[in-house]
């Protein structure tokens, strides 16, 4: 064995390894895209900030208040309904060990408990200044002093927190508080310089030295609009401007860089307009107006991110404003269309073409057993045993970034490799390597992303320049098709490409352009399962690719294909590398596991094993799996990892399932609510064989859930709630994905009922029931008025009768008992002529037509019709003062004019009955006779101060009390199409009004 190693001799784990189960508790989330938007249940689609808790709490805010988002569904809202967010915006929060800070629009922060979820004021400090009640904007809330969060704002420059009390942050001069009235964000550097962004002022820098700000001194060449700062450790601060996008300002030199500079290939964003910055990992996340973009530093790439290629309704590209990573391996990104949540490892949109590394290629070796492996300072070619067999070093250049392998492939003894800047390089059987010198195809210095052996030469795929056949060290033939990252050379004779757009692409006849092939040429692919990372042929002549959505199966002559996700067993997240193992079998690389599938029993799905997570190796890298003999070689950033690929893997136990419902029975898979109960219960229970982090619970309760609720715990207590009853049952599924990926479905169905009193054919019953008790009741009601309007009737056929009595006792008494007496002095005057008796005559004579015309005055007056109604109504009211002395009549009579018979007659009988009910039953003092018109209608009020009554008395109680003058009033009414309002109580008079409508001419 050569005593150096360029890898250290830890790393290289050639070992068979049997498939160990880590028992970390992180949750991942590499394998999710989450888009929340307002059919979720945000309250605005216009969001500013979003901030994920460790218990997994999404914490939102927007111009409609703050919302906690958690299991794919809005939790909590506080909104202007709460005394303390009068202005709802929300612009920034803040996670810190007392909760969550919160900074809205016009006010002072706020402090939220997430484990409560309440609201409460942050004080100001009384020893500290005069802060003012509207502060503006609040851009950011930032550490930059141990113990303090400063708050910017954009009308009282910058407030400090601390001590749980609000103060400003002093300035040592009123010229540099000046300065700073519109901050953005602060940033403080380990030298101890505060920097400060502002709108309009530019990158300012301060001291902070004894508790205050000062020493100001603003920074040249920067954009006046500075959104935002992130420091990054390597020396830099990076910047996100109004106008020239992102800039790099070099703390040491000074030196400043606009973005487009500092990718390898000057490629820019589509907007200059930068809100803000997120620096993990070693990427720079970005937000514009235009959408999200992730600067690769290690490559020098940029790429903005696509959660489809080519759908532009998918993406997180609506003003993207504020970003935030948390524990779970997700970035939120706050958006004018919702909030997105994308990965930060593998999904959507290919982020890493291929991943730079301490290891960054690896390829078998013509000799059995070996295989070739490169990192950034050599190659060396190894044996399975652990024994080395050759190393070289890669020459440097001068100056500039170091030479860094893509791809390697031996043919005929000698190893062609790729580099990720520096072209073409060859390692001859027995020479140092040495550069390949590719004149008029390729320039001196290219990019290289993949080599494939095709046709007895190579095939090169490169950034920018095409892809070329490289056959006895010179290209023979040209193709375009730049940014091809794989190639595939096909048993077939087809050379296969995939483009850093996605997809899997052939050459046309004429080599001239590539077209899409397979499922990757139709609209119905999933935008996960389009972005492909490696390929494989199986025997057979398919084609395996690995995907961010799992790996996908394609035939080319069938041209039949078919999907692989975590339905079928595979880890979640996308998978990597995709190889054929010596018996046919096809094996998926993912992150940090290698799935495998037997063509030949596609029952068995997917199986998964994994290295031992302590031995520091790291994740696996991109399209790095290969066969070597009969083993497998995977490669991950420091080492190596080769298994036995006809291993056993173990099975997994059963899920436990346990359904619970209070009064309900379960019997088989069959699970019955009691009548009126909307709610069960479920228990999952998942063996812990392979750690949380690979564990996956899934619960759908299709027909009330839209979406599968997904878990990563072993077990699973999930209460389904406010379930809608049907006639049909619900169908529970819950799916289980075990450490080794072994899947598992499992359906019940549920039944939810209406309580007994809703069901149909109790509505029938008691509808019945109804029916026939209101039924009844109409009958008994409609044979009770038919009673009581005879009895009514009744009683007016009596008022009348005693009317004709009444006139006949006056007639018999007045003017009959005159003719009688006419008639004896008639006889007297003739037996004795005298005077006296003639002129008695005369008197008798005249007193009779006297009671005769108030008899018919009484009946009907002589000029009812041809007299207006207010002299009519006038000479009655005086008669009846007349012949009441006691009773003082007033009245208030408007000229109505003359009426029409049925009026006049109506009128004038209900203004005599209702004066003789004064006279007879009120002993009244007075009396108010009105008479007005009033619209379209004539109105008689008649007013006493008597002794009252119940006027509630109904039509039959008069009628059996014999009450006729009332009864007879509202016949009168009735007839006259009027109505007749009598208002009294015992002891407070009596108002009784009559409303006639009146014809107008």
């Amino acid at each position: 064995m050569h005593p150096l190693s360029l890898i250290p001799r830890k790393y290289l784990i050639l070992l068979l390894l049997w498939p160990f189960f880590s028992t970390t508790t992180a949750a991942q989330e590499g394998d999710r895209f989450v888009r929340i938007g307002v059919e979720g249940g945000l309250a605005s689609p216009e969001t500013w900030v979003a901030l994920r808790t460790e218990n997994g709490s999404l914490w939102i805010g927007s111009k409609q208040g703050l919302q906690e988002w958690e299991g794919g569904q809005v939790r909590t809202t506080f909104n202007e309904s709460n005394s303390l967010l009068a202005n709802p915006w929300v612009y920034s929060l803040l996670q810190t060990d007392e909760g969550i800070l919160v900074a809205v629009l016009d006010g002072h922060p706020l402090r939220l408990d997430p484990t409560t979820r309440s609201l409460a004021a942050i004080p100001v400090d009384p020893a500290c200044d005069p802060i003012p009640v509207e502060l503006g904007r609040p851009r950011s809330l930032d550490r930059v002093v141990p113990g303090e969060v400063w708050v910017t704002t954009s009308r009282a420059g910058v407030i400090s927190i601390r001590d749980g009390r609000l103060c400003p942050v002093p300035f040592a001069s009123v010229e540099e508080s000046e300065v700073a009235t519109n901050p953005t964000r602060l940033v403080r550097t380990p030298d101890g310089a505060v920097y400060m962004g502002t709108r309009g002022a530019g990158l300012i820098r301060f001291k902070w030295e004894d508790g205050q700000l000062s020493g100001l001194e603003s920074v040249p060449g920067v954009s006046l609009d500075v959104n935002d700062l992130v420091y990054d450790p390597a020396g830099y601060l990076w910047l996100g401007t109004s106008g020239m996008g992102v800039q790099r300002l070099d703390l040491a030199s000074g030196e400043i860089a606009r973005l487009k500079t500092l990718t390898f290939d000057g490629t820019g964003m589509a907007d200059t307009v930068v809100w803000n910055l997120l620096l993990a990992d070693g990427e720079l996340w970005i937000g514009n107006q235009k959408g999200l973009y992730v600067f690769l530093q290690q490559t020098g790439r940029l790429v903005e991110y696509r959660h489809r290629p080519g759908d532009d309704s998918s993406l997180c590209n609506d003003d993207v404003g504020k970003l935030h990573a948390d524990a779970f391996g997700m970035l939120w990104a706050a958006t004018d269309n919702g909030v997105c949540g994308v990965s930060r490892t593998r999904y959507g949109y290919t982020i890493r073409e291929y991943r730079v590394a301490p290891l960054t290629a690896i390829a078998p070796a013509s000799e059995n057993g070996t295989l070739w492996s490169a990192t950034t300072e050599g190659i060396q070619k190894l044996a399975l045993d652990g024994d080395l067999k050759r190393s070289e070093p890669i020459p440097q250049p001068s100056q500039g970034r170091p030479r860094e392998p893509t791809a390697m492939l031996e043919q005929d003894g000698a190893v062609t490799m790729g580099t990720a800047q520096h072209g073409l390089f060859r390692i001859p059987r027995d020479r140092p390597i040495e550069k390949l010198s590719l004149a008029g195809a390729f320039p001196t210095d290219f990019s290289v992303m993949d080599l494939a052996a095709w046709q007895g030469a190579i095939a090169v795929s490169t950034v920018g320049e095409g892809i070329g056949i490289v056959r006895d060290l010179s290209v023979e033939s040209f193709a375009a098709g730049a940014n091809m990252l794989e190639l595939l050379a096909h048993s077939s004779g087809q050379l296969y490409a995939r483009p850093g757009t996605g997809g899997l692409t052939e050459a046309r006849s004429d080599s001239s352009e590539w077209d899409l092939v397979g499922p990757w040429a139709t609209d119905t692919l999933a935008g996960a399962f389009f972005t492909t990372n490696d390929l494989t042929e199986a025997r057979g002549g398919e084609i395996f690719a690995a995907t961010d959505g799992g790996v996908l199966r394609w035939d080319p002559e069938s041209e039949t294909s078919s999907l692989f996700d975590t339905n079928q067993g595979l880890p979640p997240g996308g998978q990597i590398a995709v190889e054929a193992d010596h018996l046919g079998r096809i094996w998926a690389l993912s992150s940090s596991a290698a799935s495998r599938f037997d063509p030949l029993r596609p029952e068995m799905g997917w199986r998964t094993i994994r290295p031992d997570p302590r031995d520091g190796a790291g994740q696996f890298i991109q399209k790095q799996l290969i066969r070597v003999g009969d083993r497998m070689v995977a490669a991950r950033e420091n080492g190596l990892w080769s298994f036995d690929p006809d291993l056993e893997i173990p099975p997994a136990p059963e899920p436990e399932i346990t359904l619970v419902a209070s009064g309900g029975t379960l019997q088989g898979s069959r699970l019955e609510l009691r009548r009126g109960a909307y709610e069960f219960e479920a228990n999952i229970t998942l063996a812990d064989l392979g750690g949380l982090e690979h564990l996956r619970i899934w619960t759908q309760l299709h027909g009330d859930d839209d979406l599968p609720r997904e878990y990563r715990q072993s077990m699973v207590s999930q209460v389904f709630r406010d379930i809608p009853p049907r006639r049909e049952p619900y169908r529970l599924e819950i799916r289980t994905l075990a450490g080794n990926g072994q899947t598992g479905r499992f359906l019940y169905d549920v039944v939810v009922r209406r309580p007994l009193i809703q069901t149909l054919w109790f509505q029938l019953l008691a509808g019945g029931l109804i029916l026939g008790t209101v039924g009844g009741s109409i009958l008994t009601r409609t044979q009770r008025r038919r009673r009581e309007a005879l009895e009514i009737q009744t009683a007016l056929a009596e008022s009348r009768e005693d009317e004709r009595k009444t006139l006949q006792r006056h007639i018999h008494d007045g003017p009959l008992q005159a003719l009688y007496t006419f008639r004896h002095l008639a006889e007297m005057l003739h037996e004795d002529g005298s005077e006296e008796t003639l002129e008695e005559i005369q008197k008798r004579t005249d007193s009779t037509i006297e009671e005769l015309r108030r008899i018919c005055a009484n009946l009907r007056p002589s000029g009812l019709l041809t007299t207006p109604l207010e002299r009519t109504f006038r000479a009655y009211c005086q008669d009846f003062q007349l012949d009441h002395e006691d009773i003082q009549v007033q009245t208030d009579l408007e000229a109505v004019g003359m009426m029409e018979e049925p009026v006049a007659v109506t009128a004038y009988r209900v203004l005599q009955s209702a004066l003789g009910n004064v006279a007879r039953h009120s002993a009244a003092s007075a009396v108010d006779v009105a008479l007005r018109r009033v619209g379209n209608a004539l109105e008689v009020s008649v007013y006493d101060n008597g002794r009252g009554f119940d006027s509630s008395t109904s039509l039959v109680a008069l009628a059996r009390n014999r009450h006729f003058g009332l009864l007879g009033m509202h016949e009168w009414a009735k007839r006259a199409g009027g109505t007749l309002q009598v208002l009294s109580s015992r002891g407070s008079g009596t108002r009784l009004t009559l409303t006639i409508p009146v014809v107008t001419d």
